[in-house]
């Protein structure tokens, strides 16, 4: 136990209990969050008592309870008797329950801090009686309901409103129309408030920071503003994925100092307005239907970093040389537009450049060779252009290179073995292209890192050497680690965005955004490979996808491809594999949900049991010398649903028990028996125990020929 004099703080050390507390501290933190000024904090765990001592300080004004494990137990209500208190701390600290209707006795709150704390319900109406009340936050709770509409024009100290993440709704400007001139901060992020933006709110005077994205806003932005000099003090806007429409206000682009402007995902159209503003230092505007060219006034503001119009607009024209001049730039991001022309070479410049996304344009020419200097860059995205020629080996000088995506465009030349002393490339992405000649290792360093590759489409031909796949030691190893917990490729998180590829998925064609670091494919699809298909594929083993089809692979399957236990789709259909299925595959496991072994010259029956056997015929169409389910055709006797055990069809139906032509001529002493029969018959007029006796026979000539054909008799 520990005393403090009278107007000391109170704050928990390693060691120090906190059972009594003298009656005048006026400051306790008992927090534990990472700014914590304790020493080896510990969390406290299990239920805050109503009646602990805590409640009896009346002269506590600071109460830090943050960051603790209340273990899902209600807010005491108790907390009412601290009448002094002017600051309260309880994010967190996994409280649950209501916020207690007591809490508007607290008239001398200034700061209340419930943020990601588990409360539930609606907040009381009549918080607004905490007039005193400057920081008011409850983001990333379960709170729901209408936000009452009386609780913010009592709170005139307001500066910080923080109701992000939570499931509020209501008519937007009836709730917000009314704001404190003091604030600066409102945070309303992915809650369901409805309704037109009020103009009112870019009029407050002090406000700094507008985070508002992931409603139900709808209408255009306000055209004009009554009072343009409230604007001067807005660093941050933030409304993406509402559905906004109309134009792009031309002065929200000239405030003086705004830095960050997102409006993403969002319905808005027309031409991009005229930068005036020199503050901006991140833009996003993708997902919307904005048309025109890219104005030029972006190029003058020289603190920029960040230009990101990507996705479902319209934007036409060249991508204007001027960009080359922002030097600050790490992030080009034009993709999914109209824009034609060629990459810009002064983009070699850009040294700090780290994402480079122009896929689904209409660029032309050839891939320019300004790389050598481009340490920084990460990630490369060219797909979905007209771009020709080879691929410039300049790329080795992007030393960071993680994604490299260039299909579908009219890329040629030899497979570029050279990309393998890029130490760090995990993508690589050459598809629909017209690349060509035989893959050879002589002179291939290692892959270390590569987890996606995919050349389908081209017309790579010849043998595929074993050792090719000894190349890809990531594939090799399942990243146990990566398991426990989420991870993505990137080397930064705010990057991850930007790290999309569209793919072949399971048979259908899917982008893939935020490509997690498990996630681990190669497809050589569509081209002219022949020969065996090497066992060493069977070593990678933490395969997720594996497409080999459409090329002219012949002889068996290799029983290698067992050991790929984290396999989700296996593609080896339009080749010319012969041989049975492995009877291994059975073992197959259950995340295996795409499975096409049609077209080809397999035979022989078709596996039963476990996860293979969930597939359709369609896995299987196209191999004359199969057999079994799910086909048709049926293995001889064998199977479970053959004649053994249905009715013997009628004479009359032309399907007699016994077939002469086929006893005559299908075993071995089938023309004696059949010649004896024949004469036994004739004189004793069809004996049924001697028809019985050789449909038996028959049957277990059936036996020791499995894969022959049924024959009826």
């Amino acid at each position: 136990m520990a005393t403090w004099k009278e107007g000391s703080d109170c704050c928990l050390w390693e060691g120090v209990t906190c059972d009594r507390f003298t009656s005048h501290v006026v400051g306790l933190h008992l927090g534990c969050d990472q700014h914590s000024y304790v020493p080896a904090c510990r969390r406290f765990q299990g239920i805050l008592h109503p009646n602990s001592s805590l409640f009896h300080l009346r002269h506590l004004r600071s109460l830090d309870l943050s960051d603790n494990d209340f273990n899902g137990s209600a807010i005491p209500s108790t907390f009412t008797q601290l009448t002094s208190l002017a600051h309260l701390n309880l994010s967190k600290s996994r409280f649950s329950g209501h916020i207690p209707l007591g809490f508007s006795r607290l008239n001398k709150l200034v700061t209340l801090d419930l943020s990601s704390d588990w409360p539930y319900g609606s907040v009381p109406a009549s918080i607004g009686n905490l007039t005193s009340l400057t920081d008011f936050s409850l983001p990333g709770n379960s709170l729901s309901g209408r936000f009452p509409d009386n609780i913010l024009p009592n709170l005139v100290q307001l500066e910080v409103l923080d109701l992000g993440d939570n499931k509020f709704s209501g008519w937007f400007p009836d709730i917000f129309g009314n704001l404190s001139h003091k604030l600066t901060y409102l945070g309303l992020s992915n809650n369901n408030f409805t309704g037109p933006f009020p103009s009112l709110i870019f009029n407050l005077p002090k406000l700094q920071t507008l985070v508002c994205p992931y409603n139900q806003l709808v209408g255009p932005l306000p055209s004009q503003v009554v009072n343009y000099i409230g604007l001067n003090s807005i660093q941050w806007i933030h409304l993406a994925g509402n559905f906004l429409n109309g134009t792009i206000p031309s002065w929200m682009l000239a405030l003086p100092s705004l830095y960050w402007l997102d409006l993403r995902s969002n319905l808005l159209t027309g031409e991009i307005p005229e930068f005036q503003s020199s503050s901006l230092e991140a833009i996003y505007l993708q997902q919307n239907q904005l048309s025109g060219p890219v104005p030029n006034t972006i190029f003058n503001l020289v603190n920029v970093s960040e230009i990101d119009l990507v996705a479902n607009n319209k934007l036409t024209g060249r991508m204007p040389h001027h960009i080359c001049n922002i030097t600050t730039l790490y992030v080009i991001n034009l993709s999914n537009n109209n824009l034609s022309g060629s990459i810009p070479e002064c983009l070699v410049n850009l040294t700090d450049l780290t994402v480079l996304q122009l896929r689904m344009n209409n660029f032309h020419g050839s891939v320019p060779s300004i790389f050598g200097n481009m340490s920084s860059l990460e990630n490369l995205d060219l797909n979905d252009n007209t771009l020709g020629g080879p691929l410039p080996q300049s790329l080795t000088g992007c030393t960071e290179l993680e994604v490299l995506d260039v299909g579908n465009n009219e890329l040629n030349g030899v497979f570029p073995f050279w990309l393998s002393s890029l130490p760090g490339l995990k993508v690589l992405i050459l598809h629909n292209n017209s690349f060509h000649g035989t893959i050879t290792t002589e002179s291939m360093d290692s892959f270390p890192m590569l987890r996606i590759l995919d050349i389908s489409n081209n017309y790579f031909n010849g043998l595929l050497p074993a050792s090719l796949f000894h190349k890809f030691p990531a594939m090799m190893m399942l990243q146990e680690s990566e398991k426990v917990g989420v991870n993505y490729i990137g080397r930064s998180w705010s990057f991850n965005d930007y790290y999309s590829v569209v793919l072949m998925v399971k048979g259908q064609e899917t982008m893939i955004t935020k490509i997690l670091t498990i996630f681990t494919t190669v497809d050589l699809s569509n081209n002219n490979f022949h020969g065996s298909i090497p066992d060493a594929i069977g070593e990678l083993k933490s395969l997720k996808h594996l497409n080999l089809s459409h090329n002219s692979f012949s002889g068996p399957i290799p029983s290698s491809l067992v050991n790929l236990t984290e396999l989700e789709a296996l593609d080896l259909s339009s080749n010319q594999l012969t041989g049975e299925i492995p009877p291994q595959f059975t073992s197959l496991t259950s995340s295996l949900a795409k499975f096409n072994l049609s077209q080809n010259s397999l035979l022989g029956p078709i596996p039963q049991g476990h996860q293979i056997q969930t597939f359709d015929n369609t896995s299987y169409i196209g191999n004359q010398g199969l057999c079994g389910l799910p086909l048709s055709n049926k293995c001889g006797g064998n199977d479970h649903n053959d004649d053994e055990d249905s009715e013997p069809e009628s004479e009359s139906d032309g399907g007699t028990l016994f077939d002469w032509k086929f006893a005559g001529a299908g075993y071995g002493c089938g023309l004696v028996i059949g010649v004896s029969t024949a004469y036994v018959m004739f004189i004793i007029r069809k004996p049924r125990w001697l028809v019985e006796m050789i449909d038996n026979w028959i049957r277990r000539q059936h036996q020791a020929r499995r894969w022959r054909p049924a024959i009826r008799f």
